[in-house]
C-alpha cells in the first residue's frame, strides 16, 4: 500500500515492478481463482483426480489430456485450487509461455496453470520456437520444489503435436500425461458428478422431479455417452425457458 502510494520505492521492489509490468497476468490470475472457487461446489474428487494430483506432485508437471467435455479444464482449475489453499500463487497463462517466464518468482511458491496450450498455439508451436519454450519452462519446473505446472489437451492435438514438433519427441513429454477418460469413473462417481450439478442449478422441483421419476437419474449415470460437459448443459436452467417440466426429460 505504501509502495504503491509512493513512487520512488518502486525501484526497490521487485515485486511492484513485476506487478507493474504484467498487471494483465496477475490480475486475470486472480479472477480465475475466483471462478475456481465457484465451480469447486459441483466438483466431485474422483480416481482422476487423484492420480493426476499424485503425478503433478511427483513430476511438478502434469499433461492433462482426453477428449472434448471429459473435464481437463476443472480437473486442471481444481488441482490448482488445491495448492492455492497451500499458499501457492496461481498464474494463469493465455497466450503463450513467455507471459509465465516474465512472472516467475524464485522464492515465491507458485504454479502455473495453461489451459489448451495447443489448441491456442499450434501454428506458433509448429514453427518450433512455441513449442522449443514449452519443453523448457517444463524442464525449468520440474527442477524447482516450490513450482508447479498444469496443462491441458485434447488428445488428438496433443498427439498431432507430438509427431510434428521435435522439441515434444525429445522432451519425453508422455512422462508427464495424464489421460482422462470416461470409463475410469466409477457409477457412483458418475452419480456424484449428476447429483451435485442438480443440487446447485437453479432447477425448479418440477424439473427435479423428472430426473428422480423411477430412478431415471440411473439411466444417466450408466449412459455410454455420459460427459459432465452435457451434465452441466442439460441442468442449467437458463437453457430450459422454452421446455415445460413435462418435455424435460425427452
Amino acid at each position: 500500500e505504501i509502495e504503491r502510494k509512493h513512487y520512488k520505492l518502486w525501484l526497490c521492489s521487485t515485486i511492484v515492478m513485476q506487478r507493474l509490468f504484467a498487471n494483465d497476468v496477475f490480475g486475470r490470475s486472480e479472477f480465475k481463482v475466483k471462478e475456481c472457487i465457484e465451480s469447486s461446489r459441483r466438483y466431485v474428487v474422483t480416481e482422476n483426480h487423484t492420480q493426476a494430483l499424485h503425478q503433478l506432485e511427483t513430476l511438478k508437471v502434469a499433461i492433462l489430456t482426453g477428449e472434448p467435455g471429459i473435464g481437463k479444464t476443472t480437473l486442471a482449475e481444481q488441482l490448482c485450487l488445491k495448492y492455492v489453499t497451500e499458499g501457492f500463487e496461481l498464474v494463469e497463462i493465455s497466450k503463450d509461455i513467455s507471459e509465465a517466464e516474465g512472472v516467475l518468482l524464485p522464492d515465491t511458491k507458485q504454479i502455473f496453470l495453461f489451459d489448451d496450450f495447443l489448441g491456442q498455439n499450434y501454428l506458433d508451436a509448429l514453427s518450433g520456437h512455441e513449442g522449443k519454450s514449452i519443453t523448457r519452462f517444463i524442464r525449468r519446473i520440474a527442477s524447482e520444489q516450490n513450482k508447479r505446472f498444469v496443462l491441458t489437451s485434447r488428445s488428438t492435438i496433443l498427439n498431432q503435436g507430438k509427431a510434428l514438433i521435435g522439441s515434444f519427441q525429445h522432451a519425453n513429454l508422455a512422462r508427464n500425461e495424464y489421460e482422462l477418460r470416461i470409463d475410469k469413473l466409477t457409477t457412483l462417481e458418475r452419480a456424484t458428478i449428476l447429483y451435485n450439478h442438480i443440487f446447485h442449478s437453479e432447477l425448479s422441483d418440477d424439473y427435479k422431479d423428472g430426473i428422480y421419476l423411477n430412478r431415471r437419474y440411473r439411466l444417466i449415470a450408466k449412459h455410454k455417452n455420459f460427459n459432465p460437459r452435457l451434465i452441466s448443459y442439460i441442468t442449467g436452467a437458463a437453457r430450459l425457458n422454452a421446455l415445460t417440466p413435462l418435455d424435460y426429460w425427452d
